[in-house]
């Protein structure tokens, strides 16, 4: 049976459908996030059907919410695609952070204070068990994004937090290693030519950073880095996932950890 389940905070509307029944280079980081999966599909905005999943070997971490950071406001897109999932399957909220280029936002102390309590408020999803943050900060950014981050901890306490990362900031840059989250997870994947260095043995080595240790983020398009097994694992896909789809992605990581 699917039920239909509503959830509607801070203007945001995300229906998930939910299905009940049988179907239901360093060393390796301490996991801080043990209430995940070591497999996480990545669900974006487009209609998604995951349900299926073996909740102890797969999660789903799916769009909720993209910020928009623009002159003096913060302009907000909820998901509004349809997520169906197990009621059983583990959860990771995502928000992304996108700032304007032409109307160049005032990344000060009250904004980031104004989107870390937005971005704490989605644990209060049915289902979540972490929050991640998908925020590609240029380099005069990072003092924002640091105190957005130090904010967000705050206001989520002990709530796991996750963010995504550059390839770059695990590698020799070293501005992510006191960052106060649970978890960085390298995309290595729509890269270009970059992505060559990820594909040979001894790639782990140049993912020096102890915050990037613990997980990685690939792409169904793209072949797999040769890293270490051990990383929880984070799997894109370009369109809405499938049931072939999943099957390969479960199989591929499978094999690699």
């Amino acid at each position: 049976m699917v039920v239909s389940w509503r959830s509607v905070w801070t203007g945001l509307a995300i229906v998930i459908a939910v299905v009940t029944g049988p179907h239901a280079p360093v060393r390796a980081a301490p996991d801080r996030l043990p209430g995940l999966p070591r497999l996480m599909f990545w669900a974006w905005e487009r209609p998604e059907d995951l349900r299926g999943l073996d909740p102890e070997r797969a999660g789903v971490a799916f769009l909720a919410a993209t910020y928009r950071l623009s002159g003096g406001t913060i302009e907000a897109a909820y998901r509004h695609q349809p997520l169906r999932v197990d009621a059983t399957t583990p959860l990771m909220a995502v928000v992304r952070i996108d700032t304007d280029a032409r109307n160049r936002p005032a990344l000060d102390a009250d904004r980031a204070h104004q989107l870390a309590a937005r971005i704490a408020s989605i644990r209060t999803l049915r289902g979540v068990r972490a929050v991640q943050i998908d925020f590609d900060a240029t380099r005069s950014e990072r003092p924002f994004y640091r105190e957005l981050l130090g904010d967000t901890r705050q206001a989520l306490g002990t709530f796991p937090l996750s963010i995504t990362a550059l390839a770059s900031w695990c590698m020799d840059d070293d501005w992510i290693e006191d960052l106060p989250i649970d978890e960085a997870v390298p995309m290595l994947f729509r890269m270009g030519p970059v992505n060559a260095e990820y594909l040979v043995a001894g790639a782990s080595d140049r993912l020096r950073a102890r915050a990037c240790a613990g997980a990685v983020g690939i792409s169904t398009d793209e072949p797999t880095p040769a890293l270490r097994g051990d990383r929880r694992t984070y799997v894109f896909h370009p369109k809405s996932w499938t049931t072939e789809a999943i099957a390969r992605a479960t199989t591929e990581v499978t094999r690699w950890h």
